[in-house]
């Protein structure tokens, strides 16, 4: 799920003098081989009780000190095509230590632009930002601070903007391929002795990624099945899934989007078609009674 885990010698966090982490990682696209590198950092308070060292030296600082945390900007820190339609993204975060509600926290977005908000009894805010300014900044990253009787806690946020939504942004080809000449019927000989229906979902290779997922959802159950692109389905352009035949004179329709990491999707694909596997016989209702009434009965009558 891309969540890490590392550990730091507390000595070092103690003895740096900026009281900032910082951490890079480079990752490889599975499907090109590209690395790329992203950045993050993150600031810390050390208290001192005038024997653990530390920034603050021989000076007791514990509970005389304040630090400030600016949350991710979107659930998973990457802004997405939907979300930079947003008129604004609305920042959260929260004040740490000694601080009096209504202190004033201020964040600075593309370099220039700054936004103030108070924080409350529990240290909590939340600032609304443009999200025009969080696109436009060039690192990516919001730097706040706020101002306390204990004196001044800074902090920096890193994010993502991915706003390429994958197939052009156009909807999935799909098909109920058990419709095999795709008249929206399901006949006998279509359906023959199967007990499902085989879907299947078509892209542009040359704009999707190992590691997207195809949504497939039966709209009348809303059963789903996912299937995450790997080297051979890109190759193949499709991917499929199958469901649980509908009843006798049910409709089955389904809906497919392919989704990015980033959360981009393309519009909805739909395809539909009703089962009719009626059989007019002859049946023998001894051995189909549910299908003895559909025989056809014939009378020739002469003048």
């Amino acid at each position: 799920d891309g969540s890490y885990s590392l550990s730091v010698a507390t000595a070092e966090l103690k003895a740096d003098k900026d009281t900032v982490a910082e951490v890079s990682v480079a990752a490889k696209d599975p499907a090109t081989g590209k690395i790329n590198v992203a950045g993050n950092s993150q600031d810390y308070t050390v208290e001192n009780d005038g024997t653990n060292g530390g920034s603050g030296g021989g000076t007791n600082t514990s509970g005389k000190t304040v630090a400030l945390v600016i949350d991710p900007v979107t659930a998973d820190n990457l802004i997405n095509a939907a979300e930079a339609s947003a008129t604004n993204t609305t920042i959260t975060g929260k004040v740490h230590g000694v601080f009096t509600a209504g202190d004033k926290v201020t964040l600075t977005v593309n370099n220039l632009s700054t936004y103030s908000a108070t924080v409350n009894g529990l240290g909590e805010y939340s600032i609304d930002v443009k999200t025009s300014d969080l696109l436009a900044d060039s690192d990516t990253q919001i730097e706040g601070s706020v101002t306390t009787s204990a004196g001044v806690a800074k902090a920096i946020q890193n994010y993502g903007v991915d706003t390429v939504v994958p197939n052009g942004g156009k909807a999935l080809g799909l098909a109920i391929d058990t419709d095999t000449n795709n008249d929206g019927w399901i006949n006998r000989k279509e359906l023959g002795a199967d007990t499902s229906v085989k879907v299947t979902a078509t892209f542009d290779a040359a704009k999707a990624e190992v590691g997207d997922k195809v949504t497939f959802t039966d709209s009348a159950t809303n059963a789903q099945q996912t299937v995450t692109l790997d080297a051979a389905a890109i190759a193949a352009g499709k991917v499929s899934a199958s469901f649980a035949a509908p009843a006798e004179g049910v409709t089955f329709s389904v809906k497919a989007v392919l989704q990015d990491g980033a959360g981009n999707a393309t519009p909805e694909a739909s395809d539909s078609a009703k089962r009719d596997t009626s059989n007019f016989g002859p049946v023998d209702p001894n051995v189909d009674p549910a299908n003895a009434d559909k025989n056809i009965s014939i009378e020739i009558t002469s003048d």
